[in-house]
């Protein structure tokens, strides 16, 4: 009897729901980047997409709110981003993710997909061009879709990994995955 007491705490916490700012990445979880900026709540879907994502888009998947984390690394010189958004139900978080995924395979000089296994359904890809090199991860899990990524010059004679980055969106997906919304 003991033991099932014991272990009640830890199965109700794994199922705790977690707020839209608590879904972003922790100080840990990105080696070497730090968080800058305010972390406030986006709820119009034009604001969200800063000029960036269709809004129609955003529109058909149903938008809910979004969450933006900037981050910089002064030891690599390069930024990163962590982003968590939310939508109505959990299909229209993947449509997103894969809409996303579309529009700037268009959008970037050089899109180069890579796996991520540690996650499940994540897609990653390297983006080259203006100078610029980065690696972004998009995942999702129940109605919300994550980003994190960083973007660092090319000719940069340190830099961000790939691994790095997967490393952290996988820190990320451990945390959050199955927390449902408050």
């Amino acid at each position: 009897m003991f033991c099932i007491v014991a272990f009640a705490p830890a199965a109700a916490q794994a199922s705790a729901p977690l707020k839209l700012q608590q879904r972003l990445l922790r100080p840990n979880e990105f080696k070497g980047f730090t968080a800058s900026g305010q972390h406030r709540v986006i709820r119009s879907a034009g604001a969200w997409s800063g000029g960036y994502l269709p809004v129609a888009d955003l529109r058909l998947h149903r938008f809910v709110a979004g969450v933006r984390e900037h981050l910089h690394s002064s030891a690599l010189n390069a930024d990163g981003l962590g982003v968590v958004a939310q939508f109505r139900t959990a299909k229209g978080a993947r449509a997103e993710t894969r809409s996303e995924l579309a529009y700037f395979r268009t959008r970037v000089g050089t899109y180069i997909p890579f796996a991520v296994p540690s996650i499940p359904g994540a897609r990653g890809y390297t983006a080259i061009g203006g100078g610029v090199k980065g690696y972004n991860v998009y995942f999702s899990d129940g109605p919300f879709q994550y980003l994190v990524g960083a973007g660092f010059s090319s000719s940069a004679n340190k830099a961000p990994s790939k691994a790095q980055v997967i490393a952290a969106a996988t820190e990320l997906y451990r945390r959050v995955e199955g927390h449902p919304a408050p």
